[in-house]
């Protein structure tokens, strides 16, 4: 079964959100396993952009994608994010091109400082497909960009200090890898969040107001 938020499955609320995001198309990445049989039928029975791709090549799952839909640019979304911060996104594409001569002037771009599920990262096409001709080991293939990551001589990269967090929640997962993550982002949604365009902040303001209800916080 997928998971909901707020009477939602995980997936489209992650979608609803990146809609946010000032970007040519957002689709779902996903693979051709029976496994995810579920959330492709789901995509499609919601009208909802969806590529499928290798099971355990997840970086030429991009690039395929990335090919179909003509992108130079990637931005990056794990599909366990649904409080993604949309607004460095749009910072980020910015800072990725050169406006006047729409053209890359980095490989690759993520930011840092901050809670796991707020993060994203941007990279070229063209990055994803050197990483692909260039190594086969299965955690580069698994893990899209961390042959980029690890190879700061080959690919132009940096690291955006976003600085959101906030004393008290450095410690809070809001990525939802377990049925508690899932709890704790309906907690936080129903403290209030009213749909999905809201900002990191308001998040984190959420997260203080109930990060004392039981399980949450070990505080007497």
């Amino acid at each position: 079964m997928l998971e909901k938020i707020d009477g939602l499955p995980l997936v489209e609320f992650v979608y609803q959100r990146c809609l946010k995001v000032n970007c040519d198309v957002v689709t779902i990445l996903t693979s051709t396993d029976y496994s995810d049989n579920e959330m492709y039928e789901y995509c499609c029975d919601r009208q909802i952009p969806v590529h499928r791709g290798p099971l355990d090549n997840v970086l030429k799952r991009f690039v395929d994608a990335g090919d179909f839909y003509q992108a130079t640019h990637i931005c990056r979304v794990c599909g366990d994010s649904p409080f993604v911060d949309t607004d460095y996104i749009d910072q980020m594409f910015e800072m990725m091109t050169d406006l006047r001569q729409k053209t890359p002037v980095l490989d690759y771009m993520t930011i840092t400082g901050c809670l796991d599920g707020f993060r994203s990262e941007i990279v070229t096409l063209s990055a994803l497909k050197r990483a692909l001709r260039t190594t086969n080991r299965p955690d580069y293939l698994e893990h899209v960009t961390k042959y980029i990551v690890e190879n700061p001589l080959s690919f132009k990269t940096e690291f955006l200090n976003s600085k959101l967090t906030c004393d008290g929640v450095a410690d809070v997962s809001i990525t939802v890898d377990y049925p508690r993550d899932m709890e704790l982002v309906n907690h936080v949604i129903k403290h209030g969040l009213n749909g999905f365009d809201f900002s990191s902040n308001d998040v984190l303001k959420c997260i203080e107001a109930v990060r004392r209800v039981k399980g949450y916080d070990d505080s007497p």
